[in-house]
């Protein structure tokens, strides 16, 4: 069974909503062609920060999307891949400056 398929189905065994399977996936199948089709087992924390950093400074996701992204990523490791110990800390997308308007 390929790696995207047993995520599936670990997802449906989870309980997952249809919505929820669909976004994981989605997010998981970006994350390894970002890598250029490395297998994530090969790929370590440093890789995932990249992405995920990718993710907020180019792709200008917002905090929820990264969010996701990093819980769809951290279920691949830890229930896929078996790493239950996997850690991964929550980056932050740069603060934006202040409106000038706003400004006391």
């Amino acid at each position: 069974m390929k790696l995207l398929q047993q995520y599936d189905q670990q997802l449906l065994d989870e309980g997952y909503s249809p919505r929820s399977r669909y976004r994981y996936r989605k997010w998981v199948a970006a994350f390894i062609r970002f890598h250029y089709l490395t297998h994530p087992y090969d790929l370590s924390d440093w890789h995932i920060r990249i992405y995920l950093l990718h993710l907020s400074c180019y792709r200008k996701c917002s905090r929820y999307q990264i969010r996701q992204c990093t819980s769809a990523i951290l279920f691949l490791y830890r229930r896929v891949l078996g790493m239950p110990d996997f850690y991964l800390p929550e980056p932050q997308p740069p603060e934006q400056p202040p409106h000038p308007a706003f400004e006391d």
